[in-house]
């Protein structure tokens, strides 16, 4: 494996900026006195994708939370995250797993599951 193929576990400056054109994006967590809507993303596992050859590409599952107070606007922002997201497919193998919801603290949530391969 050359330089360039070493492991970037980084893989959220890929996606930030996509995330970004919907919402306010974070890594991780957002500031409490954050205003609705925004995004949160993290990365909840990186690993690798193995041949007879040694590693051939690196897979990393990713969690996009789409946060509102309303619920008809985290609908809207979900949908425009995946749009974006499927933006990436021209340069990453990109693939929804799914799209679940909750609400805590007084918000809704769109939680969207993502796996990349790169």
């Amino acid at each position: 494996m050359g330089e360039q193929e070493m492991i970037d576990i980084n893989i959220g400056k890929l996606i930030y900026p996509k995330l970004r054109q919907v919402a306010s994006t974070y890594p991780l967590v957002a500031e409490n006195t954050t205003k609705f809507p925004f995004i949160i993303y993290r990365t909840t596992a990186t690993r690798p994708e193995l041949s007879k050859d040694g590693i051939y590409d690196w897979i990393y599952n990713i969690q996009v939370n789409v946060v509102s107070e309303k619920y008809d606007t985290v609908c809207d922002l979900c949908n425009q995250t995946l749009d974006k997201l499927m933006e990436l497919e021209t340069v990453l193998d990109i693939n929804i797993e799914s799209v679940s919801e909750d609400f805590q603290e007084d918000a809704y949530i769109k939680e969207i599951q993502i796996i990349i391969k790169r």
